[in-house]
């Protein structure tokens, strides 16, 4: 679909090229995973009538203990954005570079429990705590909404990436158990 992108293959380095967004896990489990779903039962999409609807989840969601999760930097980078909004409640964008896929992605970071300490501008080392697992804006319980994109805007007008694809095997995984890998893109 528009916006949605994904490169072929899963991340096969030899060591993880980048650090999980929550610090201490060296496992991931996904209670939503990114592609399209339909829209959750929020008071914003029951407003719109729009619960049940397809839409692009540009990320993946992971269930934790609500402030007390520290959130961190995948990366070295530079934060480029802070805010809250009734969507991503507080949240923060990271600029790092794409080690895997060349140029430059922006790391964002949504449902914090409170605004992040840190300001735009400011310089964020690999492991840094960026802020703590949340339940604010259109968040249907503790978790976080993790994002990679390839532009600092978000889809229709960015291009996200299934962040899966940026660890190696064996490091993300439903709520069922099963392991989450990228589908190959098919020829043609």
């Amino acid at each position: 679909g528009a916006g949605q992108q994904e490169y072929p293959g899963n991340y096969t380095g030899p060591d993880p090229a980048y650090l999980l967004p929550i610090q201490g896990r060296t496992t991931m489990v996904v209670s939503s995973p990114y592609g399209y779903r339909p829209r959750p039962d929020t008071a914003q999409n029951r407003e719109r009538g729009q619960v049940g609807q397809p839409q692009l989840h540009g990320g993946v969601d992971v269930p934790g203990a609500e402030g007390r999760d520290i959130l961190q930097a995948i990366d070295d980078g530079v934060v480029t954005h802070v805010g809250n909004s009734p969507v991503a409640g507080y949240n923060i964008q990271i600029q790092h570079t794409d080690v895997i896929n060349g140029g430059t992605m922006w790391t964002r970071y949504l449902h914090m429990a409170a605004p992040s300490p840190l300001q735009v501008g400011s310089s964020v080392r690999r492991g840094d705590p960026v802020g703590l697992l949340g339940n604010t804006g259109s968040s249907t319980g503790p978790h976080l909404h993790f994002e990679i994109n390839k532009s600092a805007r978000r889809p229709p007008g960015g291009t996200s990436m299934n962040p899966v694809g940026y660890y190696p095997p064996g490091t993300i995984y439903s709520r069922g158990g099963d392991e989450l890998r990228l589908h190959p893109l098919e020829a043609g």
